[in-house]
């Protein structure tokens, strides 16, 4: 009896344990333009620029000179208790331009007109502005997003593959409004403040991992309490 109580004892604990296990599970964005949302930058309000399907993925276009354009995917998860996102990008611009690649909210979410970017790259073409990453045109990049429940993210990007040739890497914290509506979090690409009027970003591929407490079945419960209770009966008994 002695062995069953212990029994009892262990699977009664993974109830405890077991909802605060975190298990991300992967998902791949569709790069079909039905499954984002395109709205302009520097306008407030407006569609941005023209979106094509690219052979190699999902091409978008400013909407004029210094008017940017952001994309944000319809397929969305729930990063509040962490979790991490791979995005291959690709941008071209003969002069300066702002570029962001990671995560972002939806402006309605948050009180804003547009989308917002929230855990992403700080890049740029043509030169660096406020510590920005200066990118090249006609370049993959391969940037992976790290969400940590203490709401500190961590944006590094590499030139051959996720986890292979470093080539920047940015750290910051979310603050609590935005947090707030990252259980409801997107892919996030944007260019603005374009001098080039026909400058374009490319998503390549987009996939997230949104980490989620995970119960431990009733049954286990259960079976813990059964055992625990015939553990009692058996020590009455005797």
């Amino acid at each position: 009896m002695k062995k069953m109580y212990l029994i009892g004892i262990t699977l009664v604990t993974l109830l405890a344990v077991g909802a605060a296990t975190v298990q991300a599970a992967l998902v791949n964005v569709s790069l079909d333009p039905t499954n984002w949302e395109k709205t302009g930058q520097t306008t407030l309000g407006t569609s941005g620029g023209s979106w094509e399907v690219a052979g190699d993925g999902l091409k978008f276009y400013a909407n004029g000179h210094r008017s940017g354009t952001t994309i944000q995917s319809d397929t969305r998860g729930d990063f509040t208790n962490g979790g991490s996102a791979n995005i291959k990008w690709m941008v071209s611009a003969n002069s300066y331009m702002w570029v962001y690649a990671g995560l972002g909210l939806l402006g309605e979410d948050v009180g804003y007109v547009n989308q917002v970017g929230v855990a992403t790259t700080h890049d740029s073409t043509g030169w660096s502005h406020l510590g920005s990453t200066i990118v090249s045109s006609n370049t993959w990049y391969y940037t992976t997003i790290d969400i940590n429940a203490d709401h500190n993210f961590t944006a590094t990007t590499y030139l051959d593959g996720y986890g292979t040739n470093l080539f920047s890497q940015r750290s910051g914290t979310i603050n609590d409004l935005l947090w707030n509506s990252m259980n409801n979090a997107g892919i996030h690409l944007e260019i603005g403040d374009n001098y080039d009027s026909l400058a374009w970003m490319k998503v390549g591929e987009a996939s997230f991992n949104a980490a989620a407490p995970v119960p431990v079945p009733t049954t286990i419960f259960l079976l813990g309490s059964g055992v625990l209770w015939l553990a009692g009966v058996s020590r009455k008994k005797k």
